[in-house]
């Protein structure tokens, strides 16, 4: 009954990869937000003045790989696809919030091994027979993971150290090759930014902006090409509540 979620596959190659576009904004993969020369000197306060690009991104790495919980914020071009995400993760499998996708808003909360959705109609047109998506618009679903190939994507979209470890990725010529160059404020905190400059010649200035206190994490992804696509996390290690809706739908009976 329910055809091949789409939605999911780009919403995570969106959230992941730091943008899919085909678009003249040239989206680029976390791995080329961190990329091209050097041991640059941070700019900064300590705990990372005097380091090197590369100590800048071992320690931002491994506070990232640290932390119980974060709050992603993000908007992407995936070709002609708006997708924009808004979720609070831990790394224990609780996460909630919502995400879009050319304006379907599908609400999402996950208790470990059972994921809560609830899709507006549209998405269920796209994605299921209209007597589904009659049924199941509007409504609280529960589904396992494993239950289906297709929505297990899902669970990978709301898993905290998927989508941090991503984000941190960097092959060892990659490593070598990190530039720092000035931050920016975000709110009341100092950052300093990871660059590419093979990216920036060919497809404008890409920043990867991280926390100069300690913990060093994540905090900003930002093409200057285009401001409306972004990824930002915030709210690192600040616990939530995540509750199982009531009267969820077993996707499992209703297939």
């Amino acid at each position: 009954m329910l055809r091949a979620t789409m939605a999911a596959t780009a919403l995570i190659c969106l959230t992941l990869t730091a943008g899919c576009s085909s678009s003249n904004s040239g989206a680029a993969t976390s791995a080329a937000l961190l990329g091209t020369t050097g041991s640059v000197p941070a700019e900064t306060a300590a705990p990372l003045a005097g380091l090197s690009a590369l100590e800048v991104w071992e320690k931002t790495k491994t506070d990232a790989d640290a932390a119980d919980s974060v709050h992603v914020t993000a908007r992407f071009l995936d070709g002609e696809k708006k997708i924009a995400i808004n979720l609070k993760l831990t790394d224990s499998g609780k996460a909630f919030g919502l995400l879009v996708m050319n304006g379907n808003r599908i609400r999402v909360r996950r208790l470990g091994s059972t994921l809560y959705f609830k899709a507006d109609y549209g998405f269920w047109a796209a994605n299921a027979d209209t007597a589904t998506g009659k049924a199941l618009a509007d409504k609280w679903i529960m589904v396992k993971q494993g239950f289906s190939p297709d929505l297990d994507q899902f669970f990978q979209l709301t898993d905290m150290d998927s989508i941090v470890a991503d984000t941190m990725n960097l092959s060892s010529l990659e490593r070598e090759q990190l530039k720092l160059v000035p931050g920016i404020d975000v709110g009341t905190q100092v950052t300093v930014g990871l660059v590419n400059e093979s990216t920036e010649r060919r497809q404008g200035f890409q920043t990867l902006y991280v926390s100069a206190s300690d913990p060093a994490l994540p905090l900003n992804f930002a093409l200057n090409s285009d401001v409306d696509q972004y990824m930002r996390f915030r709210d690192w290690n600040e616990d939530f509540k995540v509750v199982a809706p009531a009267g969820a739908l077993d996707l499992a009976k209703v297939s």
